[in-house]
């Protein structure tokens, strides 16, 4: 999946931008505090994805000593595709099982990530 991503871009950007996909708008520290990433190593990422215009960052109204960092389109377009990126690997790693055998992986892996989930 590391590979679909544009030169620069690692795994970790894609995390925060997944992040951000489905809550827009969080305080950097709400966001380094969900993904479990130092917020020095939240701060790089997201000035690395601002330079390429893939999130905005602005102050919080309610609290001008905060930031919140929202995605842009261009942003969720890079997710759209690594997330279908992500499914053609799925797929192909799972071609030999068969569809009850494929069933029992999902679940299995539902159930191993539910706990961090949070």
């Amino acid at each position: 999946m590391a590979e679909t991503l544009p030169t620069g871009l690692r795994l970790g950007h894609l995390a925060v931008l997944g992040a951000l996909a489905e809550h827009s708008g969080q305080s950097q520290r709400s966001l380094a505090d969900a993904l479990a990433i130092h917020p020095t190593d939240l701060v790089a990422i997201v000035d690395d994805l601002l330079g390429r215009r893939l999130v905005s960052r602005d102050v919080d109204p309610e609290d001008r000593r905060r930031r919140r960092v929202q995605i842009t389109a261009a942003g969720r377009r890079l997710v759209a595709r690594a997330t279908a990126a992500s499914q053609r690997v799925l797929d192909d790693i799972l071609t030999p099982l068969t569809t009850a055998e494929r069933e029992t992986v999902v679940r299995l892996l539902t159930a191993a990530l539910r706990p961090l989930e949070g």
